[in-house]
């Protein structure tokens, strides 16, 4: 259990990482870039609220198993359905990353850490126009959402592809 939670949480830092990334490198290097003078710089403010929001999803995590590996221990033996074990097990996981990523984006928008990049996705790089005032806030943040989201959940889905289909040749190969 331990290695595949370790690959999970990586995964995980991964998916985040590269999502920050993308909106670093992908802004004009007169807005985000002036500011943050390397992407370690930029990252710090998110990973601020993400710490946080993670250490709660995993908290929930741990609940989660404990409570499961009792009921195990006192009802059935899940041995037989591994298959539904493991996906129970992926699903929570996937549930509380997305929820994290989520959460953290949220915690982010709102702080004051986050004004250059609300200036930039409430402002004339993003929308080409001018701004009218219902872009301000909500809308501003759900088109960093969209985008910050996107890229995390392709690095995030891709590994949970790639690691199903690795066990699943790996399972072939051993029996």
């Amino acid at each position: 259990m331990a290695p595949k939670f370790l690959g999970f949480i990586s995964l995980v830092f991964v998916a985040e990482t590269f999502a920050s990334w993308g909106t670093w490198k992908g802004a004009p290097t007169d807005t985000l870039r002036v500011r943050y003078p390397s992407f370690l710089a930029f990252d710090a403010g998110r990973l601020h609220y993400w710490t946080p929001v993670f250490a709660s999803a995993l908290a929930l995590w741990v609940l989660a198993w404990s409570l499961l590996r009792a009921r195990r221990r006192t009802t059935i033996d899940l041995s037989s359905h591994q298959w539904m074990h493991s996906t129970v097990w992926w699903l929570l996981g996937a549930s509380l990353a997305v929820g994290s990523e989520v959460m953290t984006s949220a915690f982010y928008w709102a702080s004051p850490r986050s004004a250059h990049v609300r200036s930039l996705y409430e402002g004339l790089w993003y929308l080409d126009r001018v701004v009218p005032p219902s872009a301000v806030g909500w809308a501003g943040f759900c088109a960093y959402m969209s985008e910050h989201l996107l890229r995390w959940a392709v690095v995030f889905f891709s590994g949970f592809i790639g690691y199903f289909l690795w066990t699943r040749r790996r399972r072939r190969l051993i029996g």
